[in-house]
């Protein structure tokens, strides 16, 4: 049985357990989130058997409060309520998703023979009924006070039984595991498991928990419609990183080939939970250790370190908490300018230890050893190995992966990766750095001593990749084209710009009614900007024309109706127009081809409507996909949408990791759906529209990732086949 399958019957069993208090306002909302997650695994026995169970639960629960109701209502005259006759119950069952017991499937609660009114005289009728009722009433109130004490004892919120009021809506969020910071449209709200009340609209809920990826969901809050989400969150990937100061080396994990040190480091992503072996050899030295690892837990140095000819210095971080061994002392400890508990194999937990940028000095004496390294919020173990040879490590940070570095006025053979490149040199460096796309930095320099790191911090920007145009002094009202297109108006005071024009020549035009318009060629250069003054800003009056003759008598001649406007769009903006085929409805198809790229600038919103014509086979479902910020075929982000989820992953020289998968709740039998997509160099936000109204399913926030360095562009691959509609891409301004 999978993850997901064991998450479906938790989360069954809990909605199970809200049943045991639900009124009649939660029964309905306990039911569809039933359904949907039944839904999910029409196969699967476990999930069903599940279902059933809570099924058998909702139903009782619900004839048992339609009993409850009807049990209190006076017998009137009519045949059907006679006093010799037992009360009428009119019930219907809720629908019920396949797999899961139908409402004629469950018995109905059985009526006690000693509560069957029996023919008696009138007034004995009368004397019994009122009898009746008021131990009713008595024996109702008495278990309303004890499961109220039941749920103030097992701390669970009991369902108000005033009227749903249209201020709020009540959600209950729910993760596994429990205690995630749960944020609503990227306001903090609560800890979950927690129940909050928002206004009816469309919210974005996602879940943030130390050493678990994020989890989101998108929701449509409808007032009376009370919501509950459940947020299964996904442990972090752990990482474990060699980094040294050998010439030459290899790295060993768990007995598998080893693999050569690059640079004296290398860096081992994604290691599985459980025991590991390392071992590091090269130039004489050798270093071993063991350690374990669990889900998101600070990773557990087990055994000595094991070294010859090398000093061995282990970090296991977590959440921003940090503990260091080394493989003999003890040391001297300071941690970011701050002394700490003295080291030694035995170990010591760092209190100024913190997520980010740390940097670590043990001494002995004369013995001095500095390490700086970035420590993120995930877990991970990383070792450092130090030697006795006459070099230091230069760290030259970034920001930015793949940028090239010039060490000396020579360009290193490796380029940068994560943000950052370790040199191994000594002595006096001069470093900068260049990227495609981006201004250059000035240079800096450093001091590399033996046993020393050096840190160089590089502020990356853009290169302009637009120029601006400027008008001043314009007619006021006129409207402004580039290139025959719409850019604007000029405002009253006679002003206008624009601040996204592609560099190249282009044709400014200006026009109004009742003014001669004007037209002029402008050259424009990324970074810079075209003005427009004086008289080339200034339209003309027309002269009034001479009115015009009347018009002739209309002849009454038949008119043919004129055919509805065919809905036309363009895909002029893609990089290849090969493979585009455009139908009579305005969609434009294409089957396969790989990555379908559009120019760029990617800067700006991306709008259309996709449909999967076909795509997907026996073992697998049919996706539609995008890429974002593509640089070419092994580095862009990826995003595929089926039918419940968009995934999103980024793929970093070929080797992908995931961002995240968020359910977006929208059906749709033909499997089309309409998308919007905004980018900007640090954020990357991704919308579907559901009931006429963009709903966003996932915020991408990254100073680190520049998402406008690539393009845009859809995916098509093998022999699927998409169709897109209404494409179109506005600028960022």
């Amino acid at each position: 049985m999978g993850s997901e399958n064991l998450k479906a019957i938790e989360e069954i069993k809990a909605l199970g357990r809200r049943v045991e208090l639900a009124g009649e306002a939660d029964i309905e909302p306990i039911r569809k989130r039933l359904g949907m997650v039944a839904g999910l695994f029409p196969d699967d026995p476990d999930v069903q058997k599940a279902a059933e169970e809570t099924s058998r639960l909702i139903m009782s629960r619900a004839n048992q409060l339609r009993w409850s109701s009807s049990a209190t209502t006076l017998p009137d005259s009519s045949p059907t309520g006679q006093a010799g006759g037992p009360p009428t119950i009119q019930t219907t069952p809720p629908t019920i998703p396949q797999g899961v017991l139908s409402a004629s499937q469950i018995p109905p609660p059985a009526i006690p023979p000693q509560v069957a009114p029996q023919v008696a005289p009138q007034v004995a009728w009368k004397k019994a009924l009122w009898t009746g009722i008021a131990v009713g009433v008595g024996l109702s109130l008495l278990l309303i006070v004890v499961l109220v004490n039941v749920a103030r004892k097992r701390n669970i919120n009991v369902p108000d039984l005033t009227p749903a009021s249209s201020a709020g809506v009540p959600v209950q969020i729910a993760t596994v595991p429990s205690g995630a910071s749960i944020r609503v449209n990227g306001e903090a709200k609560c800890t979950s498991d927690c129940k909050i009340t928002l206004p009816p609209g469309t919210y974005q809920i996602t879940a943030f928990l130390d050493g678990y990826e994020p989890a989101a969901s998108g929701v449509n809050l409808v007032a009376g419609r009370p919501e509950a989400l459940n947020l299964p969150l996904e442990a972090r990937p752990q990482t474990v990183r060699i980094l040294s100061d050998l010439a030459q080396g290899k790295v060993v994990l768990d007995g598998q080939p080893p693999v050569d040190l690059q640079d004296g480091q290398f860096v081992f992503e994604k290691v599985a939970p459980g025991m590991h072996t390392v071992s590091v050899t090269g130039s004489n030295a050798q270093a071993s250790f063991s350690f374990d690892l669990a889900p998101a837990m600070m990773p557990t140095v087990t055994g000595a370190l094991n070294t010859k000819n090398v000093l061995a210095m282990v970090v296991t971080s977590f959440a921003g908490h940090g503990r260091l061994l080394t493989s003999s002392g003890p040391w001297k400890l300071a941690v970011n300018g701050q002394p700490e508990d003295d080291v030694s194999p035995a170990g010591v937990d760092m209190k100024n230890f913190q997520a980010g940028l740390d940097e670590m000095t043990i001494s002995q004496d004369k013995d001095q050893r500095a390490f700086k390294e970035d420590f993120g919020p995930g877990p991970a173990l990383t070792v450092f190995l130090k030697t006795d040879r006459n070099v230091g490590t230069l760290i030259v940070s970034t920001g930015e992966n793949f940028a090239r570095v010039f060490l000396n006025n020579k360009e290193y053979p490796r380029r940068t990766q994560n943000g950052q490149l370790r040199i191994q040199t000594i002595g006096n460096v001069e470093v900068r750095v260049a990227k495609v796309g981006f201004e250059n930095s000035p240079p800096q320099t450093a001091v590399v001593k033996k046993g020393s790191e050096v840190r160089l911090e590089f502020k990356m920007k853009p290169a302009p990749t637009s120029a601006t145009l400027r008008i001043e002094g314009a007619t006021p009202g006129a409207e402004v084209l580039i290139d025959q297109r719409n850019a604007g108006t000029v405002a009253s005071d006679g002003s206008f710009q624009a601040d996204s024009v592609p560099p190249g020549e282009h044709v400014i035009g200006l026009r109004r009614d009742k003014f001669s318009p004007k037209q002029f060629s402008r050259n424009f250069t990324a970074g810079q900007t075209v003005t427009i003054t004086g008289s080339d800003a200034v339209l003309v009056a027309e002269r009034p024309a001479a009115p015009p003759p009347p018009p002739p008598a209309p002849k009454l001649e038949p008119v043919a109706p004129k055919p509805p406007p065919i809905r036309i769009t363009s895909m002029e903006g893609f990089e290849s127009q090969e493979g585009w085929m455009q139908q009579d409805n305005g969609v434009w198809r294409h089957k396969g081809g790989g990555f379908l790229t559009y120019k760029l600038p990617s800067n700006g919103v991306y709008t259309f409507a996709v449909y999967l014509v076909k795509g997907g086979n026996l073992f697998r479902g049919g996706k539609v996909r995008w890429v974002t910020d593509y640089v070419d075929s092994k580095n862009y982000v990826l995003s595929e949408l089926d039918d419940n989820n968009l995934t999103v992953k980024d793929y970093v020289n070929g080797k992908p990791s995931d961002h995240g998968k968020f359910k977006h709740n929208v059906e749709s039998k033909d499997k089309a759906w309409a998308i919007q997509i905004e980018i900007s160099p640090e954020r990357l936000i991704q919308k579907i529209q559901k009931d006429q109204q963009w709903v966003t399913l996932d915020t991408w926030t990254s100073a680190e990732h520049k998402f406008t360095d690539g393009k845009f562009g859809f995916n098509v691959q093998g022999n699927d086949e998409i169709g897109v509609s209404d494409f179109k891409f506005t600028p960022a301004r």
